[in-house]
C-alpha cells in the first residue's frame, strides 16, 4: 500500500503539503508515453514517489510514478469539492494502491466509510498500454469488486467507479481548461450520495410518498 489516510481531512492535508507542489507544477500534458516519462525523471515528485513506492515494497515502473502523479492531483481536487461535507470528509477513509489479500492485485484508491467501500480506478486517454485503458480499468474494477467481496463481510457495500482523466496542458504548456472538470464533479457527486447516512431513510421516504401521492 502506497498511502493509508483514516479520513478525507487528513488525506487533503498530505496531498496539500507534502505532495502539494503536485498541483502547482505538475502538468497533464497532451504527450505520449515516452514524452512524458522523459520530461518528468528529475521531477521531485516524481523521484519522491518512486523511493517512497521502494518503501512500500511496491516494484513500479516510470509510467505507474506518472499516472500516480495524475491521480493525486485529481483526487486532491475531489476531496477539495468534498469538503462542504463534514461527515464524509471527516469519517471517510482512504487507501492509495491497495494490494487485496490473497492477490497480488492492487486497487488505485480505495474509500471507506462505516459499511461501505469505493473502488476509484483511473485510465488515461492518450495511453496505448493495456494496463492502463479505459476499458481495461472498467474490467478491473469490477474483478476487485468480486475479490474484496469475497472475503468481506457480506454485509458490506461495495461500488466502483472508474475516472478517464484527460490532458490538461498542450505539448506547448498551454493549458486546455475544463477537461476533468465535469467527471471531477461527477465523482464528489457520487461520493457524497453514496456515503450519505440518511441514504436509506430517505429511499424508504420516497418510496413511502410516491405510493401516497397515487392514491390521493
Amino acid at each position: 500500500m502506497l498511502f493509508q489516510f483514516d479520513s478525507l481531512q487528513e488525506a487533503f492535508t498530505y496531498l496539500g503539503t507534502e505532495l502539494g507542489k503536485a498541483k502547482s507544477l505538475w502538468q497533464i500534458r497532451d504527450m505520449n508515453v515516452a514524452s512524458r516519462i522523459e520530461a518528468c525523471q528529475t521531477f521531485d515528485l516524481f523521484i519522491k514517489l518512486k523511493k517512497l513506492a521502494r518503501e512500500s515494497g511496491i516494484q513500479a515502473s516510470d509510467l505507474e510514478i506518472i499516472s500516480w502523479l495524475d491521480s493525486s492531483n485529481m483526487i486532491y481536487s475531489v476531496l477539495k469539492m468534498l469538503k462542504k461535507n463534514r461527515y464524509v470528509f471527516h469519517t471517510a477513509c482512504l487507501f492509495s494502491e491497495y494490494t487485496i489479500p490473497f492477490s497480488k492485485k492492487r486497487i488505485d484508491y480505495l474509500l471507506c466509510c462505516q459499511d461501505k467501500i469505493l473502488i476509484i480506478e483511473f485510465s488515461f486517454e492518450k495511453w496505448e498500454e493495456e494496463t492502463f485503458q479505459h476499458y481495461q480499468k472498467l474490467r478491473q474494477a469490477l474483478e476487485y469488486k468480486e475479490l474484496l467481496g469475497n472475503i468481506l463481510d457480506e454485509d458490506m457495500q461495495i461500488a466502483t467507479f472508474t475516472f478517464l482523466i484527460k490532458p490538461e496542458f498542450g505539448q506547448d504548456k498551454k493549458p486546455i481548461f475544463h477537461t476533468n472538470k465535469d467527471t471531477l464533479q461527477q465523482l464528489a457527486s457520487f461520493i457524497t450520495h453514496y456515503f450519505d447516512p440518511n441514504e436509506a431513510k430517505n429511499a424508504v421516504l420516497a418510496v413511502y410518498n410516491k405510493q401516497n401521492k397515487r392514491t390521493e
